[in-house]
């Protein structure tokens, strides 16, 4: 086994937000932290008139790239 750190790819290397079409009448979020080592997702409840009636958001721990399996510092 080798003692060189990999090289971070395009999904470790950078903090990104992803918005997603849940539905109707939700919306959902990732955000991916690889520097602080969690993935935050967010979903909003919204009525028929743009009002947002819930949300419910829940923080992954990211120890590891799930694309490239590259150990995260931190």
């Amino acid at each position: 086994m080798s003692g060189r750190k990999k090289v971070p790819c395009a999904f470790c290397d950078e903090e990104a937000f992803i918005h997603l079409e849940a539905g109707v009448n939700a919306d959902a979020s990732v955000e991916i932290y690889p520097f602080n080592g969690h993935i935050a997702v967010m979903v909003q409840g919204v009525s028929d008139d743009g009002e947002m009636t819930g949300e419910d958001e829940c923080s992954i721990e990211m120890n590891y790239c799930p694309v490239c399996g590259r150990k995260l510092d931190r």
